[in-house]
């Protein structure tokens, strides 16, 4: 499974799922991301 469909199954934003799309893994996305409210999102909803 592609890793921005798990972004789907756990109800990300539209936004962040079309951003996301840009790159081949989370770690790469991660780096780049200027998103610190979808960074926390994220961090939560894996805790």
């Amino acid at each position: 499974m592609n890793w921005t469909r798990k972004l789907k199954l756990m109800n990300a934003c539209k936004e962040a799922v079309k951003w996301c799309e840009n790159y081949d893994s989370l770690a790469e996305a991660w780096q780049a991301c200027e998103r610190g409210d979808w960074m926390l999102w994220l961090l939560g909803k894996l805790s």
